[in-house]
């Protein structure tokens, strides 16, 4: 057991290193005035718009095919679970402890797809999965199968963090009732960029009335008359935070993956019917590539940044209360490294051992118990600059980001009790390896 706390500690520290040195590379590019903040805000943009739905296309179009896609349905299914959980669970902290607004984005929505593929690479030396194989299977298609568990459980939590993610880090938006009564008084507080919606009419005729004494209380008393419309407007809104570019690269991977003729002329080898496979493919797979490091590095610059930024002086933080000061860091890293781990180790373990929801596949059921552990998506960053955050988010979801990363090594535990959940699951159904 110390064995093989210590192998699956030494290969959560490799993993959580690398991650670590890319962000200090970040920082490095900050301190010598290489990068700026319009510079990684486009950067995001990037990442989010261009690299992500390219790793996408590529992950989940090479990995899924026609014949195995049915055994991701309860990847995804559990993703969907423990992603909207997570996010009930961090809007109650902030209603009951009076926490950020924007911390149920950093309890939701974790490390999907750098960490698990780099902690996947570092278990693959130290001989873990050799623990997992069951009958002629083999190391090598064991972690080809984790790794797109993961890609899968990658893809429904992209959608949903670029999604929903967004409208959670923006600051508030005044309601319509006090805009309008603020306009009543003053025609200068219409630059407030404000979401009231007018058709063309209604706005000419408000602008004339405007003009008129004693307009703006007529104003204000048909606006609070009238309840507040769904206008087709704000239903496309939706729709667009739904169907962002992560979501459109994972649909256009999955067609790809499950399309015989496509998946062959995107994936397969040039000698056997790949014609795109040499050029548009490897060019996406390229481009996907940079995803994780300029995401990484952009948050290091932010962690910089937020070096020079009075938010957080001595004076203030002295000011401030103990759980406004490290509230939100210990909600996160309970929920991430704590909570989860086990909630997941148990209710896996009895799905694998007393139904039969899950196949029989043991790498499947140790993915599913380590995809909600762990600390929160580097792609944070990128969705809060472009979402418009406020600096003072951004730089708090930095810190918090740096302090998880730091204590990555923690998911060696986690490791190591998936790993004996696992193998007593395996001797409880017969397949032992």
């Amino acid at each position: 057991m110390a064995n093989n706390l210590l192998a699956t500690f030494l290969a959560a520290a490799q993993a959580s290193s690398s991650v670590l040195l890319v962000a200090v590379y970040g920082i490095l590019a900050g301190e010598l005035n290489i990068l700026d903040a319009p510079a990684t805000k486009k950067i995001s943009a990037l990442c989010v718009r261009m690299a992500l739905p390219a790793l996408l296309v590529t992950r989940l179009g090479g990995e899924l095919e026609q014949d195995t896609w049915m055994r991701y349905i309860p990847v995804f299914a559990w993703a969907l679970f423990y992603n909207v959980l997570s996010l009930c669970l961090g809007m109650s902290a902030v209603k009951l402890f009076k926490l950020p607004r924007w911390l149920p984005v950093t309890i939701a929505f974790n490390n999907t797809t750098s960490l698990p593929l780099l902690l996947t690479r570092a278990l693959e030396s130290t001989g873990v999965f050799e623990r997992l194989l069951v009958g002629d299977d083999t190391s090598a298609a064991a972690i080809t199968r984790a790794q797109s568990y993961f890609l899968v459980n990658s893809m429904v939590g992209n959608c949903l963090t670029f999604a929903i993610g967004p409208r959670l880090m923006r600051p508030p938006e005044p309601s319509t009732t006090g805009v309008v009564r603020r306009k009543s008084h003053s025609d200068s507080d219409s630059e407030d960029g404000s979401p009231l919606r007018e058709s063309s009419r209604e706005r000419a005729s408000t602008e004339r009335a405007s003009l008129l004494p004693g307009s703006g209380h007529q104003l204000e008393a048909e606006s609070t008359n009238q309840p507040p419309r769904m206008t087709k407007e704000k239903v496309l809104r939706h729709l667009r935070d739904f169907f962002n570019e992560p979501t459109i690269g994972a649909i256009i991977g999955l067609i790809l993956g499950v399309t015989p003729s496509l998946h062959r002329s995107f994936f397969a080898s040039t000698s056997e019917g790949g014609l795109f496979t040499a050029w548009l493919t490897a060019s996406l797979v390229s481009l996907g590539q940079s995803f994780v490091p300029l995401q990484v590095i952009v948050v290091g610059f932010t962690l910089s940044a937020s070096f020079h930024q009075g938010h957080f002086s001595r004076n203030q933080q002295h000011r401030q209360g103990f759980l406004k000061r490290f509230g939100p860091t210990l909600v996160v890293l309970l929920i991430r490294f704590a909570i989860w781990p086990l909630v997941s180790l148990v209710s896996i373990y009895l799905l694998a051992t007393y139904t039969n929801i899950l196949s029989q596949d043991p790498v499947l059921w140790f993915t599913m118990i380590l995809m909600p552990a762990g600390p929160p998506a580097m792609k944070l960053i990128a969705m809060a600059n472009v979402g418009d955050a406020e600096e003072s988010a951004k730089i708090s979801v930095a810190r918090i980001l740096a302090i998880a990363y730091i204590c990555v090594p923690l998911l060696s535990f986690s490791v190591v009790g998936a790993l004996n959940a696992v193998e007593k699951a395996m001797r409880v159904t017969g397949r032992t390896s």
